[in-house]
């Protein structure tokens, strides 16, 4: 009996060193999933070799430095390349569909895609499932934002589409959460903006107001404020806006501003001129933050007829 118990024991043990760090691994995965800050796409099912980096607009060039900042209005090309394995066909899974997800505001296309069923407004490329694994790539545009954000990758297999996508607490796009195991929101990589401004919509004026995006960014020393974003007019500066932007030496505003917010210009100490593309009259008819008049005022307002000056502080 005695024989029996040790060799019992002795099984047990083996048993143990086998199953244990699977276990402690399958414990280690699920954790890992639901901590995951920093996405990467090795998770998508049936998809190897994953491949995905900026380049030039030209495609010549890979950049390197993909914290860099770009002007608005500037234009990279995203690349994708992956394999995708024909095992998703052995699931019952037929096509493959991977759409690029960037931050609100920024827009772009579909230029290339080696398959007959993409989507251009949508930053979409669907692939089929063949009975071979299978080379899959494509490009796409990307135009710059005025703020800075970020580029998310979402997939799913047969329309497997969820609800809206969150990611620090931002709607990236609808269609793409993780619902199964066939659909998800993957990777992510920066996208900035050398002329960081950030837009509030207002439904009473039916227009965005306008401030800094940060007053952290110490490259900054012009400012142009733009007279529409997202296709909606810029038509007020928002309190505080460029409060504390210290290194901010000129702006110019557009005419369609109609009010400036309390201490807009709050301690920008190298402040020196606005650029304002309507009258002096239109200027003065805006809310007192817009500055008092002043002739020891040190900004200089440069009206459409004229100059005025301003102590802002």
């Amino acid at each position: 009996m005695k024989k029996f118990l040790v060799c019992i024991y002795i099984f047990a043990v083996m048993l143990a060193a086998v199953f244990l760090p699977a276990c402690s691994c399958g414990v280690e995965s699920s954790t890992k999933s639901k901590r995951r800050q920093t996405p990467t796409m090795k998770d998508i099912p049936f998809v190897t070799d994953f491949t995905f980096g900026y380049y030039t607009a030209d495609g010549k060039t890979k950049l390197t430095d993909v914290s860099a900042s770009f002007a608005h209005d500037a234009e990279i090309l995203v690349k994708v390349n992956f394999t995708l394995l024909s095992a998703a066909l052995e699931k019952g899974l037929e096509k493959f569909t991977i759409r690029l997800l960037p931050s609100e505001g920024y827009s772009g296309r579909v230029r290339i895609a080696n398959t007959s069923d993409t989507s251009d407004d949508k930053l979409t490329a669907t692939f089929k499932v063949g009975d071979k694994d299978k080379q899959c790539s494509f490009e796409a545009k990307i135009t710059f934002n005025y703020h800075g954000g970020f580029m998310l990758i979402g997939y799913v297999y047969d329309d497997d589409f969820g609800t809206n996508a969150f990611y620090e607490g931002g709607i990236v796009t609808d269609g793409f959460e993780i619902v199964t195991y066939t659909s998800g929101v993957e990777y992510l990589m920066p996208l900035n903006c050398s002329e960081p401004l950030n837009f509030t919509y207002n439904e009473a004026t039916c227009g965005y107001s306008v401030g800094a995006y940060s007053n952290k960014n110490e490259w900054i020393k012009k400012l142009v404020v733009p007279d529409e974003f997202n296709e909606k007019p810029v038509n007020a500066i928002a309190s505080y806006a460029f409060s504390g932007v210290e290194t901010l030496t000129e702006i110019t505003i557009p005419i369609g501003i109609k009010s400036v917010g309390e201490r807009a210009f709050y301690g920008c100490s190298r402040l020196e001129r606005v650029i304002f593309n309507g009258t002096k009259d239109e200027w003065l008819k805006m809310s007192p933050a817009a500055g008092a008049e002043s002739d020891e005022g040190s900004v200089t307002v440069k009206c459409a007829d004229g100059d005025l000056k301003f102590k802002f502080n």
